[in-house]
């Protein structure tokens, strides 16, 4: 959060810096924030998902592509005694 960020980049080494600032938030925008971190990820697990699934359709259809085209040469094949 941004109040750590602030934390993490107050310079504690020099004397005359005095103390850290402090941030107090409410429960309400925590809840707010919360939520809305919340949404975003499960609309960004949601687009993976779909990304994911889209990949596995395509990958199923150059699989039974490829059974299709070994089968119809395997039957060239035998039917071709040359």
């Amino acid at each position: 959060t941004a109040a750590t960020a602030l934390t993490m980049l107050w310079p504690a080494s020099s004397p005359e810096a005095g103390p850290p600032p402090r941030f107090v938030l409410s429960p309400e925008v925590e809840s707010i924030v919360g939520s809305a971190l919340f949404f975003l990820l499960v609309f960004r697990t949601n687009q993976c998902y779909d990304r994911w699934w889209e990949g596995r359709k395509q990958w199923g259809l150059i699989i039974n592509r490829t059974r299709d085209f070994a089968r119809q040469c395997a039957a060239y094949v035998r039917s071709n005694p040359a």
